[in-house]
């Protein structure tokens, strides 16, 4: 089967965590890898974070604004958890809509009195340079990643979602590289049961002023 750079660069973006270090899947605490790109400006390649396993005893739920990973099959995915069970999930312009109301999303300070209507959402530019937003979803800010060319071609993300109502035992998870990402956009609500562990902390990065930057509080 022929394979595009399109369909490679989108099987690219399913970012797929290694374990960084032989654990017991039940321990508490675990790192790994990122292999791919589909987390960034918030993970790279390359770094190691560190993360706590779902209820484990010590840990809080996952919340919604954590970056988690999640296990399908022999792999482990990392992503953002957007939408808890009875959340109403959609999408337009790349922008997340969570129960009616169109997450704030903007480039640079936040406005001092924000209007999030659709003439405060910047479209990123028709070129291969990527545009870094923030988005705030509840008390959590983050960096998002868009650009709606990629190589010169179309992102193969998809930018305009129907809304979804969050079945009672799944979640609704996206990545921060919102363009180049396979997520929830695609396969739908990922299942409690496959969620893992919630990141943390960054352990490692080729960029040491990155090295232990706090993953579960306002990264921007």
């Amino acid at each position: 089967m022929n394979i595009t750079r399109r369909n490679a660069l989108w099987g690219a973006g399913a970012a797929i965590a290694f374990p960084f270090a032989a654990a017991a899947e039940d321990d508490p605490l675990r790192s790994f890898m990122i292999p791919s790109e589909s987390m960034e400006p918030n993970l790279k390649i390359g770094d190691v974070v560190l993360t706590r396993r779902v209820d484990g005893g010590l840990a809080t739920p996952p919340r919604r604004g954590d970056i988690v990973i999640f296990r399908r099959e022999e792999n482990f995915w990392v992503k953002r958890l957007i939408g808890l069970p009875g959340d109403v999930v959609a999408m337009e312009a790349g922008v997340p809509i969570l129960n009616g109301q169109r997450l704030p999303h903007y480039a640079g300070r936040e406005p001092e009195r924000p209007s999030f209507d659709r003439a405060h959402v910047v479209e990123p530019p028709k070129t291969n340079r990527p545009v870094v937003m923030i988005e705030r979803l509840g008390e959590r800010r983050y960096r998002v990643q868009e650009r709606a060319i990629v190589n010169g071609e179309p992102a193969p993300a998809r930018r305009d979602v129907v809304a979804c109502t969050v079945p009672n035992d799944c979640v609704y998870l996206i990545g921060d590289n919102r363009d180049e990402s396979l997520d929830s956009r695609s396969f739908g609500p990922a299942p409690h049961q496959e969620l893992r562990f919630v990141a943390i902390q960054i352990l490692h990065s080729q960029d040491p002023s990155r090295i232990g930057l706090r993953l579960d509080r306002n990264v921007i």
